[in-house]
C-alpha cells in the first residue's frame, strides 16, 4: 500500500498561480507481502480556475523516481528490484 506526503508551494494566492511540488513516500507491507519500496517526485505546475465556484485544473511536470523491492529486503539492501524514473506530465482537479 503506498503512503506518501504531497507538498505544494504556491507562488501566489491568486486563482491562477505557479507552484512547486515535492512528493515522498514508501510502500507499506500488508500482512505477508514481500514488496516494499520508496518513491519521490520533484516538479512544478500551474493551477487554472475553471469556474467561479472553486473548480480548479492543476497541471504539473515532474521528475519521478520509484524503486520497489521484489525480495522483501530493506530498500537500502535489496538485490532484486524494479526501478522506474523519468519525466511525468499530470492533470488533476481541485474541488
Amino acid at each position: 500500500m503506498p503512503a506518501f506526503i504531497d507538498l505544494r508551494f504556491y507562488l501566489s494566492d491568486a486563482k491562477s498561480s505557479f507552484y512547486f511540488l515535492i512528493n515522498y513516500g514508501m510502500l507499506i507491507k500488508i500482512k505477508n507481502g514481500t514488496k516494499n519500496g520508496n518513491m519521490a517526485n520533484l516538479g512544478f505546475g500551474y493551477k487554472i480556475p475553471l469556474n467561479e465556484k472553486r473548480l480548479i485544473l492543476v497541471t504539473d511536470l515532474s521528475y519521478s523516481y520509484k524503486a520497489i523491492s521484489n525480495d522483501g529486503l530493506s530498500i537500502r539492501n535489496f538485490e532484486s528490484y524494479f526501478l522506474m524514473k523519468g519525466a511525468f506530465l499530470s492533470l488533476g482537479f481541485i474541488l
